[in-house]
């Protein structure tokens, strides 16, 4: 029986109730883990398939090897058993010859017939013990034969018993390979279940995202839109800020440089003064200073290019207009009439314009970063479209070789189921083929017609303990077994045993109708050959009323055969009573 054969009958069930699971669990389920299940199990039977043929092959190699040996081991023992028979025929013949010379010497006072009758007798005895004699040597050599199978068969066991034990042995090492493939499949199934997960957290994900893209994009958008309102708002604020402060400067710049020039005229002046009040400390002629008098003309503000001729009349007059002239031109720019108002607006347009240039720096600081993050999410969104787009591709390209492979698939386990089919059907045909053979050799090999229904019978009832390959070794056994019955068994010798046989049936049947014809009256009744149609010889004619009928002369001749039967038996016991060598 071959090893792994347990194993295809436990998967074959397995099979079959994942096959019906599986349309129940393909909706809870992904796609992945059925088809890598799928291609496990198809993976799985096709190794046990081969694994099964290699095995059987090998198997029926050892079992013709076997056979081979078998036959020669049974030539050299038959030609043995010739060689010993031969010697004690021969030593059987001098034997009987010795008695038969004394014997003869002993019987001279009787007759002839008598003593024919008597050797007749001595040679019958001596022939049946001659056969038994025989018949025991066969079921000897039987015994013998099935005693080394026996013994062939203890020493292969014990052999691959040993193999097993090392190691070495092609069961082991149909393990072995089992294991390795069982411990690969087992390897890709986990990374095949990891993938799978890694898929589905990559799908969840996706999913996610899909689901919460549209509202983050509007709440952007809104932002985004929030954002441009605002700065649209503070444009104008900010322009108006920047000409106001363009103009301030420009006012502060002026003023600046009036006051320079103020206070720079009045320094020259209060040295201009020290110098007369010195000059007319010591009384010295005075003297104009050139240099002087050249930036003074150039710090004057209005440009005015009358020369001073007398400093001491025309510079209090100057002074003094332009102070005034300064005085009407802050009034027009500010609007006011007193100097505590203008000093007082001076200093509010200082802090404002101190004001407005942080606004501005706060500004143009909040302006780049809602610049920044207005580009920053640009970038983002565009980057979750194109990665939202390649997915969503991704997504139908797997999805379409999803459903390309579970095609394949499918077909594939059609395949195989049909071609499962087919084999169990081989199977099957094979296995009533091996029934019947060995059905057939059990009562070949039996005599009786007892005998024959006990071993339908137990041909029977072990039938249905016994699996192919026990039934397969039966009945090469048996055919073996018919094949040394068979050598000694004469075909010609057979043949005419039978016609002799036919010969005397035929002889004493011709002299048992005679001498029946003999006994039958002259007014017994014949049976005609029927002259009309056998459809209709059922129906009851009108003048076979007074004929005999079939079943009465059927009687008659055996009430007949059966007084002949008497007769005969009777005559031979007489016989044996008047012979006295009997």
């Amino acid at each position: 029986m071959h090893p792994l054969s347990p194993l295809r009958q436990e998967l074959v069930p397995a099979i079959q109730t994942n096959e019906r699971h599986d349309a129940e669990q393909t909706i809870d389920r992904p796609i992945l883990e059925v088809m890598e299940e799928m291609r496990t199990q198809l993976r799985m039977i096709d190794g046990e398939t081969k694994a099964f043929y290699e095995n059987s092959y090998r198997y029926l190699r050892e079992a013709k090897n076997e056979v081979h040996k078998l036959r020669e081991n049974n030539r050299k023992l038959r030609k043995r058993i010739a060689e010993h028979e031969s010697v004690t025929d021969m030593v059987l013949d001098c034997i009987s010859t010795e008695e038969w010379n004394k014997r003869l010497s002993n019987c001279t006072h009787l007759l002839a017939s008598h003593v024919l009758e008597r050797f007749d007798d001595e040679v019958a005895k001596k022939m049946n013990q001659l056969n038994l004699l025989r018949y025991q040597t066969r079921l000897k050599e039987a015994r013998n034969g099935k005693l080394t199978t026996e013994l062939n068969m203890l020493r292969l066991q014990s052999d691959q018993i040993r193999h097993t034990q090392l190691g070495h042995g092609p069961i082991m090492q149909a393990i072995r390979s089992v294991e390795n493939k069982i411990e690969k499949v087992t390897l890709k199934y986990n990374e095949m279940l990891h993938i799978g997960r890694t898929y589905v957290t990559i799908r969840d994900k996706l999913q996610e995202e899909s689901f919460t893209y549209v509202t983050t994009a509007d709440a952007m958008k809104t932002e985004i839109e929030r954002c441009s309102r605002k700065l649209a708002e503070l444009r104008p604020t900010y322009q108006d800020a920047e000409l106001i402060r363009d103009k301030t400067k420009t006012e502060l710049q002026r003023h600046e440089e009036l006051l320079y020039a103020h206070r720079k005229r009045n320094e020259l002046e209060i040295s201009s003064l020290r110098r007369l009040v010195e000059v007319k400390k010591d009384k010295p002629v005075p003297q104009k200073n050139p240099m002087m008098d050249q930036e003074l003309r150039k710090l004057d503000v209005e440009g005015i290019g009358d020369e001073v001729e007398e400093e001491s009349t025309s510079e209090p007059q100057t002074r003094l207009s332009f102070c005034n002239k300064l005085f009407e031109d802050m009034k027009q720019v500010t609007g006011l009439s007193e100097l505590p108002q203008i000093v007082k607006r001076f200093e509010n347009q200082q802090e404002t314009s101190t004001q407005l240039g942080l606004l501005r720096v706060h500004n143009d600081d909040e302006l780049k970063r809602l610049r920044n993050q207005s580009r920053e999410l640009k970038q983002h969104l565009s980057t979750i479209r194109t990665a939202y787009d390649e997915r969503k591709d991704r997504q139908k390209s797997l999805e379409a070789d999803r459903r390309k492979l579970l095609l394949k698939e499918q077909q594939k386990f059609k395949d195989l189921k049909d071609t499962v089919d087919v084999m169990e059907k081989q199977l099957t045909h094979v296995h009533l083929v091996i029934e019947h053979l060995y059905t057939k050799l059990c009562l070949v090999r039996i005599a009786s017609k007892r005998d024959r229904a006990y071993s339908t019978v137990r041909a029977k009832e072990l039938l249905l303990d016994l699996t192919i390959e026990d039934l397969l070794e039966r009945c090469l056994e048996l055919q073996q077994q018919l094949q040394s019955d068979l050598e000694d068994y004469d075909l010609l010798d057979e043949e005419e045993k039978l016609d002799e046989a036919m010969g005397e049936s035929l002889r004493t049947r011709n002299e048992y109708q005679v001498t029946v014809e003999r006994r039958v009256p002259i007014n017994a009744a014949r049976i005609e050959i029927p002259t009309k149609d056998i459809a209709f010889a059922d129906e009851p004619e009108e003048g076979d009323q007074d004929v005999l009928t079939r079943e009465t002369l059927k009687q008659r001749s055996r009430m007949i055969v059966e007084h002949a039967k008497r007769k005969v038996i009777r005559n031979s016991r007489s016989r044996r009573q008047a012979n006295p060598f009997n």
